[in-house]
């Protein structure tokens, strides 16, 4: 009797231990199930047509989900088929993205116009500045700054992408670079050449593409974008 009864709990043992393991197996094949789903999905590309030429990227919500965020209502606004001038163009990067602002009531780009959270960067965040200077933006980096500011890296140098807020939403292709951005015009640009004028951030501000198209004709734009899923 006693030996039935210590076979019996026995086998009760092994079937809990079969059961358990099998429901470990199937939460594991789960998890990874879910990990490989989530590195081979497609994230959405961005599109767009320039003065000079096409160019596209692949946006990163894993590394800049506020500026992916933001960059997609942007897009889908239609905010950048507007001609958005790519006022400044120097060795390092160029930016985009601010026009003149219309009045609160009327401006249909208020929100994308009011920016989005900032990012933190993807390798240090917050308190780790020796991680973020081991990881600068490297070219074709493409990466919202201040919430609002588009940049683009042209050459990377040691001191682009290491503040603490500093994290890519993409990495645009060296054809794209190459056919596109290494061939915008430059204005002697404020930064490298503040004796030789440039386009004033402020003017470009307050007068829009009025100031660009009498004083910078020759600048580059975007003429439209649109998201690829």
């Amino acid at each position: 009797m006693k030996g039935r009864v210590r076979v019996s709990a026995l086998l009760c043992l092994f079937l809990l231990f079969v059961a358990a393991w099998g429901r470990g197996k199937r939460d594991s094949d789960s998890v990874l199930e879910e990990s490989i789903a989530r590195v081979s999905r497609r994230h959405p590309f961005v599109v767009c047509d320039t003065s000079k030429g096409i160019f596209k990227f692949e946006l990163r919500p894993d590394l800049a989900p506020n500026g992916t965020d933001y960059m997609i209502r942007a897009v889908e606004s239609g905010y950048f088929n507007q001609g958005i001038p790519f006022f400044r163009v120097n060795r390092h990067l160029t930016q985009f993205g601010i026009t003149k602002r219309g009045h609160r009531e009327t401006d249909l780009f208020l929100s994308t116009r009011d920016g989005a959270l900032r990012d933190l960067h993807p390798t240090g965040g917050l308190y780790n500045e020796t991680a973020r200077r081991l990881n600068p933006w490297p070219r074709g980096s493409i990466a919202s700054i201040g919430g609002r500011q588009l940049v683009v890296v042209i050459e990377a140098n040691s001191q682009m992408g290491t503040n603490r807020h500093d994290a890519p939403m993409g990495f645009i292709d060296e054809k794209y670079m190459v056919n596109v951005f290494d061939r915008l015009y430059k204005y002697n640009d404020l930064i490298n050449h503040k004796s030789g004028g440039g386009v004033e951030q402020g003017k470009l501000m307050s007068e829009g593409m009025s100031y660009i198209e009498r004083e910078y004709p020759l600048t580059d734009r975007i003429i439209s974008c649109h998201v690829d899923e």
